[in-house]
């Protein structure tokens, strides 16, 4: 047995280069929202980064970053908070799946749904 910490943090790093030369960069700007157990997600220059946990409370923030320009923007919320959830894009749609949905670590077989051009648009 032994002791597990978690800490919330707004640190993103990059992973560039192939083979031996792989190296992270932590040189991309810090998450507006602090917090562990996100989903995360690339759509074309955007880093759609969903839910989470900030140490006190299960969120439903949704935060996108252009990669292009190197800022964040807040999207449209979740319906409901979600952490360590999985998240996917299939076609236009973003999908989440799974994951926890209230303090206690309550399980859900929730699928959220929602339309990446949309959800884009609300930031």
């Amino acid at each position: 047995g032994g002791v597990i910490s978690l800490w919330a943090t707004d640190s993103l790093l990059s992973l560039m280069g192939e083979g031996r030369d792989k190296k992270w960069l932590p040189n991309l700007p810090a998450m507006p929202t602090r917090r562990y157990g996100t989903a995360a997600v690339c759509s074309g220059c955007s880093l759609i980064v969903a839910g989470g946990h900030d140490g006190d409370n299960i969120l439903a923030i949704v935060e996108v970053l252009d990669t292009d320009t190197q800022q964040w923007s807040i999207a449209s919320s979740l319906p409901h908070p979600f952490t360590r959830a999985t998240i996917s894009i299939c076609g236009e749609r973003l999908y989440m799946l799974g994951g926890y949905i209230q303090p206690g670590y309550t399980g859900t077989r929730s699928v959220l749904s929602c339309s990446v051009p949309e959800l884009l648009q609300s930031c």
